[in-house]
This record gives structure tokens, sequence and C-alpha cells, in this order.
């Protein structure tokens, strides 16, 4: 059978318009683009453990000539997902790589405000149980309020720790584990 790979990933960075970037992507005629957002495969374990066939099962309407990309911007959290850059290689060596950029304290603020309001939408509870500074301080972190109220219960994958909202930002530090293989 012939699997269909992507040729391209938009990787992020979280807040700085990947979403805009895959549904316009999805609209052009010579480009596949899967309905799923964020498939997230290569980043997380159990994703990736669940094999490769079920990821590129995300890719079987693709038509032949069709450009395939995917987009996952937690691709771009290699602190929190060291394998992701290698695992990519491995799979699709010849893809190219977006990395779309933003002014990196207004995505950082912007991903702690979506954090915030999926917790929220999830929850029901609309309060604001930590702040950005709880979110960002190590110090103000330790003493904030609990995992439970203030991150959904889909985010689970995601890590409780200061970084969350910064490592994001961090351009140069994400970009370095992608030209180690591209």
């Amino acid at each position: 059978e012939n699997v269909k790979l992507p040729h391209f990933f938009i990787i992020g960075a979280a807040k700085a318009g990947t979403t805009s970037a895959h549904a316009v992507l999805s609209r052009h005629p010579d480009i596949f683009m899967p309905p799923q957002k964020e498939p997230e495969f290569f980043a997380r374990d159990e994703l990736y453990a669940q094999g490769f066939e079920t990821y590129s099962n995300l890719f079987k309407d693709a038509a032949d000539g069709q450009l395939i990309g995917e987009a996952s911007s937690i691709y771009s959290l290699q602190g929190f997902y060291p394998d992701t850059a290698k695992r990519i290689a491995a799979r699709c060596p010849g893809a190219k790589i977006i990395y779309i950029l933003r002014d990196p304290v207004e995505r950082a603020y912007s991903y702690y405000v979506q954090l915030t309001k999926n917790y929220q939408n999830w929850s029901g509870d609309r309060a604001i149980h930590r702040t950005f500074e709880d979110f960002i301080c190590p110090e103000r972190h330790a003493s904030a309020a609990p995992r439970d109220m203030a991150l959904a219960g889909f985010d689970a994958h995601l890590p409780d720790c200061p970084e969350l909202c910064l490592d994001g930002s961090r351009y140069v530090l994400q970009l370095k584990k992608y030209l180690q293989h591209f």
C-alpha cells in the first residue's frame, strides 16, 4: 500500500498563527492538511506508541500530487518533547519545517490566556486561579493554585511548570534540535 506522509510540518510557535496557516493551506487545492490540527504524533510518547499506521491514516484522503502537511505547535516544545525532531526526521527525512514566530512576550502571554480559557471551558469555573506571573515565576508557581484549578483535563499531557508558557518563546532553543536533523 502507498503510505502517504507529510512533505512539510508547521511546528509552531503556539499562538503565532499556526491555526490560521493550517486553515488557509487546507483550502488550497494542491495541498492536503488533515482536518485535525495538532495530531501531536511525533511529540507525545503515548501517541507515538500507537504506531505509525494510525498516524499515516490522517493522510489517506490526500490526492495524488497534493503536497501533504500537518501542524502541531507542541513540536516546538523541545524541552518537554525532546525526541520530536529526531522522530520526524526518521520518518520524513526530506520534510520542510515551517516555524511561525511572534513577539515572544506577547506569544507567552497569549498561551497563558489560552490555557486559562481551556481550564474555564473544561471545568465551567470562570475564576482565574493563576495569574500569568503565577505561571511563569518559579517562586510564585510553587505556591500557586494546584494544577486541577489551572489546567484543563485535556491538557494533561502538558507539564505544570513555569517553562510551559516560556519555552515556546525560546525560538533558538527550539530550532537547534531541528537544525541537527534538517
